[in-house]
């Protein structure tokens, strides 16, 4: 589940046992991470939050894709946002949890 004022955004994993998840899934494995949006306006950007700490900060094109790899011990929860070039949230993604 995800909430937005226009863009698309969706997060989701698979583990390295080959387990997926969505958003709202626990992750039991070390896995890799994947976060895609449609519809973003210019300037807009995509962040990755892991324990309310900023991971990565990417240009929102109006589509596009991030893929990257986690470790059970590297986060307990992780979210992905999209907000305007002047800082507004557009959308933003329930967590998915890292649990062992």
């Amino acid at each position: 589940l995800y909430l937005s004022s226009g863009p698309m955004l969706t997060l989701g994993a698979i583990s390295s046992s080959g387990a997926t998840a969505m958003m709202g899934d626990t992750v039991a494995h070390d896995a890799t991470f994947a976060a895609n949006w449609q519809g973003c306006p210019a300037g807009a950007e995509v962040r990755i939050i892991a324990n309310g700490t900023l991971l990565h900060t990417l240009a929102a094109d109006a589509e596009g894709a991030y893929r990257w790899p986690m470790a059970l011990h590297d986060a307990n929860w992780l979210t992905v946002e999209i907000r305007s070039a002047i800082g507004d949230l557009l959308a933003v993604t329930n967590p998915i949890y890292l649990s062992q």
